[in-house]
């Protein structure tokens, strides 16, 4: 296109949907519905070292498995080849899944970037949130992602980074299925959705209460580096002032609005009864749904509890969760060594299961299409079974499974999936 966005040349048709032999391109929540054509869409291009890379989005936003995958040429219009490695963005498991629709950029230390849109979809299909995530090309000219552990905090580099190999977190998750008490909470919101790690879901208190608070106990005083506050809308509409979709509340469709500011206490306790303000934002409040606050020095907490929270939007105060990073007391659990695998008869799916880890919190499977190349990972929680739906048609997978608790990280042993 010229400077008016006037093309300057025919359609070329560069790349297709390809369900029928990618596994992750499929439709559906974990690519559970194989026969629906999948939206392809989010194409974004970068030229890198003499190669064109042709990004996009599949199968669709409202899924844990939306993704973006890239083919390869080395002429604008291509001809275009698929890169093996692919997606090479996604979150399928955590607390936060999808890494799909996004573009990849550089910033002025040369260090790459991938932001991507993250999805909640409860209140309506394109509720999304936005992921950034390290990006980079490796010497064969791969694109790739870091996105072990994507959803914990990580450090921004000072000048070129060097972390595109690492398979831990800076910090562990404390928080995960600790006891949770609050003020109230409604049907179907209990006050353990805050801490289950799943974004879809939420503590929300019960209408009539007036001084909502919820409290985590994590069983032992641990040494806290990080904590983030995840606001959930819940019944939120837009105020009517706002409304530009009347026609769409006419036919009974519910608007919902940017969160707007929200205010609170949030504070910390060794014994549950003395406790120490961590963040108050009480005369100050904040327009910020994900708000992480990283302490300047680790503090020795057992209790956190947040209180006195309001916020200017209608609707209920709700928390998808509260999350406690920092050093837990024991030891990481033992490693995985082997794990079965069973290929589905379409061939981009297999039937993985392990025998649990004592202490584990969970698991986090690394896996690519070469033992060097582990790039992609699907975190999963409290269970020791995946049905893994990326694979290639007649392709193998090469996959490990590192487990994890709120001690530390220990991999797992690399296997091949034939």
């Amino acid at each position: 296109m010229d400077a008016n966005f006037t093309p300057l040349g025919e359609k070329v048709a560069v790349m297709r949907a390809r369900h029928d032999i990618h596994g992750w391109e499929r439709h559906g929540e974990n690519n559970s519905n194989p026969t629906a054509h999948p939206y392809i869409e989010g194409v974004f291009v970068n030229k890198v070292n003499g190669k064109y890379y042709l990004q996009y989005a599949a199968p669709g936003t409202e899924f844990n498995v939306y993704a973006n995958g890239v083919y390869v040429a080395d002429a604008p219009l291509g001809p275009f080849t698929y890169q093996v490695h692919n997606p090479f963005s996604s979150r399928p498991g955590g607390f936060a899944t999808g890494a799909g629709h996004g573009s990849t950029f550089q910033d002025f230390a040369g260090n790459w970037w991938h932001i991507a849109t993250i999805r909640i979809s409860v209140n309506e299909m394109f509720e999304r949130r936005l992921g950034l995530f390290p990006c980079d090309f490796d010497a064969d000219g791969v694109k790739f992602c870091n996105q072990h552990f994507a959803d914990y905090p990580y450090a921004l580099p000072d000048g070129k980074r060097s972390d595109m190999q690492r398979i831990a977190p800076m910090w562990n998750l404390l928080s995960y299925n600790k006891p949770t008490t609050a003020s109230s909470h409604q049907l179907n919101h209990a006050p353990a959705l805050a801490a289950n790690e799943d974004i879809t879901t939420w503590w929300a208190a019960d209408a009539n209460d007036s001084t909502p608070w919820l409290q985590i106990d994590l069983r032992d005083t641990c040494a806290v580096h990080a904590l983030q506050i995840n606001f959930a809308d819940h019944q939120t509409p837009l105020p009517h002032a706002w409304d530009t979709h009347a026609d769409a509340q006419a036919h009974g469709r519910v608007i919902y609005s940017d969160r707007g500011d929200v205010s609170f206490l949030l504070q910390g306790s060794t014994d549950g009864e003395h406790w120490t303000t961590i963040k108050d934002t009480r005369n100050a409040p904040e327009d910020n749904p994900h708000d992480l606050i990283v302490l300047d020095t680790p503090t020795r907490l057992r209790y956190v509890r947040i209180s006195y929270i309001s916020q200017a939007v209608q609707g209920t105060i709700a928390l998808s969760g509260l999350r406690i990073f920092g050093m837990g007391n024991g030891t990481p659990p033992a490693p995985i060594t082997s794990f079965t695998a069973k290929r589905s008869a379409c061939g981009m799916d297999a039937s993985l299961t392990w025998e649990a880890a004592t202490n584990a919190d969970g698991y986090n499977l690394r896996y690519g299409t070469t033992p060097d190349k582990l790039y992609n990972s699907w975190q999963v929680f409290g269970k020791n079974a995946l049905k893994f739906t990326f694979l290639t048609k007649d392709k193998p997978c090469y996959l490990a499974i590192d487990s994890f608790n709120e001690n530390g990280v220990t991999p797992g042993t690399t296997q091949k999936i034939d």
